[in-house]
């Protein structure tokens, strides 16, 4: 049967209202709209089959069937964005590392601790320790690997122009840089740890981490949680 110029306007309309519907029964109404006007506007020399007529209804029961899938799927994906957020909270008081510049301490009790992360494996990557004066430090650590790298001060090794780990007490900023052995310098990425205070619960995909003086974070900006 040959469509007429009304069916197939009526089918566009179809078309884009049904990509603005977002319930079946918004589609069960659409359909029997254009099952109606076909009817009023067949040739009546070459009138709608039953096999047209039951093709058409098996496409509306397969565009039904779909967005009931869709729904379920969305409902799917929002319970499991809350679990989600709620299992977040579990990571209060913990700390976690974050991207972002810190520092060690050669003071008796203070932080000697320090990470990085790769993204790719390195011999070597050399560690830049600056003081509250400027006066800079060079040292490396060996076998990097990709991913997060924590390491302690006593880890550095080879300094130029020597260690300052023997000087007086002082608190250090840190850098680094690493070269692999192919001569390509890989993303390395200064990381922080801070503590995670509270958790800022949203009808988004994340949640929101409140690091206190560190500020926030969301869980795709999270390297590791301690």
């Amino acid at each position: 049967m040959a469509i007429s110029p009304v069916i197939a306007g009526e089918n566009h309309i179809l078309s884009n209202t049904s990509s603005k519907q977002s319930t079946s029964d918004e589609l069960l109404n659409s359909f029997m709209t254009l099952l109606v006007a076909q009817v009023k506007n067949q040739d009546p020399a070459n009138p709608m089959d039953n096999n047209q007529l039951t093709a058409q209804l098996a496409q509306f029961q397969t565009s039904a069937g779909i967005e009931k899938l869709n729904h379920a799927v969305s409902d799917i994906g929002s319970a499991m964005n809350s679990m989600k957020q709620m299992n977040m909270t579990d990571w209060v008081s913990r700390s976690v590392l974050v991207a972002g510049q810190s520092a060690v301490s050669t003071h008796p009790g203070g932080n000697q601790t320090f990470s990085f992360a790769l993204n790719s494996d390195v011999e070597e990557a050399t560690v830049t320790l600056t003081d509250n004066q400027g006066n800079t430090y060079q040292g490396k650590v060996k076998d990097a690997r990709q991913g997060v790298n924590t390491y302690q001060l006593s880890d550095i090794v080879e300094f130029i122009p020597h260690s300052p780990l023997q000087q007086s007490a002082g608190i250090f900023n840190l850098s680094y840089s690493a070269v692999t052995s192919e001569g390509n310098a890989p993303m390395i990425t200064a990381l922080k740890r801070a503590k995670v205070e509270s958790v800022a619960l949203s009808d988004s995909a994340n949640a929101v981490l409140q690091l206190g003086l560190d500020g926030t974070a969301t869980l795709d900006e999270i390297y590791l949680v301690q």
